[in-house]
C-alpha cells in the first residue's frame, strides 16, 4: 500500500508537511505520491544516507536528484556523524593513540535528515489559505528569512487588515532568536578557549527537529 493509497482508504487530509524515516525505502515512498500529494505538500523532511546501510538503498544523491526533479529545493541538512568502532569500542583509534581531544573532530558523515521546501516556481499559487500555511511552515522550521519575505509581500498584506498584519509582524519580531548578553560572552569565551586549545568549536545542530 502506498502513502496515497493509505490516505485515500482512510480519508485523511493531505498534510502540508511530511517527515519520512523508513530505513531505506524513503525514495520509493515519495515516488508513489500522487499529484495531489505533491501539489499540496510544502515541506518534506526525509532521512538520507551517504553510505549504504541496507543493501540497494538509495543514497542522498539519488534522493536529492529526485526531489529537485519534482520541484523541491534542499533547505537544510541535519547530519549524523560517527567515529569508527572496533571490537565494540567507540573512538577505538583515537583512544589507541591516547587522544584526549574532543572525538567530534574526526567524525565521518553517515546520514542525516534533509529538509526540502517547494521551490518558488512550484509553490501553491496565490491561494490565501495556502500562503498562510506556507508562512507558518517556514516559521515552524525557523526559516525566518523566507518567512519575512512572504510577510512583507503585497499578496500577504492583502490577506489581513492593518491591525492584524501589525500583530503578525510584532509576533514574528518577538520569536526571532536573539543572543542574550550571557550567550554572547559565553560564545566569546568559547572561541578564546578554542584558540588556545587548537580545537575547533562544534557548530550547533539544526534547530528544526
Amino acid at each position: 500500500m502506498t502513502y496515497s493509497d493509505f490516505r485515500d482508504k482512510y480519508k485523511t487530509k493531505i498534510p502540508n508537511i511530511i517527515k519520512i524515516d523508513t530505513q531505506g525505502s524513503e525514495l520509493d515512498i515519495v515516488k508513489a505520491f500522487n499529484q495531489d500529494d505533491i501539489s499540496q505538500t510544502y515541506a518534506i523532511a526525509i532521512r538520507v544516507c551517504f553510505d549504504e546501510i541496507n543493501e540497494g538503498q538509495p543514497l542522498f544523491t539519488d534522493i536529492d536528484r529526485y526531489m529537485t526533479g519534482i520541484g523541491f529545493n534542499l533547505q537544510d541538512l541535519k547530519l549524523s556523524k560517527t567515529n569508527i568502532f572496533k571490537d565494540g569500542i567507540p573512538y577505538y583509534y583515537l583512544k589507541k593513540y591516547g587522544s584526549n581531544k574532543n572525538p567530534n573532530i574526526t567524525q565521518k558523515i553517515h546520514g542525516g535528515f534533509a529538509l526540502y521546501f517547494k521551490n518558488e516556481q512550484a509553490q501553491y499559487g496565490t491561494s490565501e489559505i495556502l500562503m498562510v500555511k506556507q508562512f507558518i511552515t517556514l516559521i515552524l522550521y525557523k526559516c525566518f528569512d523566507e518567512a519575512i519575505i512572504i510577510l512583507e509581500s503585497e499578496e500577504f498584506s492583502k490577506i489581513f487588515n492593518k491591525e492584524d498584519l501589525k500583530s503578525v509582524k510584532l509576533w514574528v519580531n518577538s520569536i526571532i532568536p536573539r543572543y542574550s548578553f550571557l550567550a554572547k560572552i559565553s560564545k566569546k569565551l568559547g572561541r578564546i578557549a578554542s584558540y588556545f586549545s587548537q580545537e575547533p568549536i562544534a557548530e550547533p545542530a539544526a534547530p528544526w527537529w
